[in-house]
């Protein structure tokens, strides 16, 4: 179990993406891989998420969504495996975890 942002997800998001795109020494699918990588590391180590939302064109890299409401959060609960496309994993938002809460009394 851990806490998850999109600020924590913005500051991970140049490592992943070049861990994505860039193997066997050289960038894959596409020519503007590189190019995306060299923006995000220009952003810092601290950048926001909006920004990183930017340059990479769209909200996947930093968006978090609850996955008993269903609705984009900024900050939730990621709860049994590490995300990954075979994991058990769910991210669940506070007002669902409170919810949750008072379905177990």
């Amino acid at each position: 179990m851990k806490v998850i942002t999109r600020e924590m997800l913005a500051v991970l998001a140049a490592s992943k993406w070049k861990q994505t795109y860039f193997r066997k020494g050289e960038w894959q699918y596409g020519n503007d891989k590189e190019a995306i990588y060299y923006k995000l590391v220009k952003l810092g180590d601290n950048p926001n998420y909006k920004d990183v939302d930017e340059v990479i064109g769209n909200t996947s890299w930093t968006n978090i969504y609850c996955n008993e409401c269903n609705e984009s959060v900024l900050k939730a609960i990621q709860l049994g495996d590490e995300a990954d496309y075979e994991s058990s994993t769910a991210c669940i938002c506070k007002p669902c975890l409170l919810k949750a809460m008072e379905e177990m009394k």
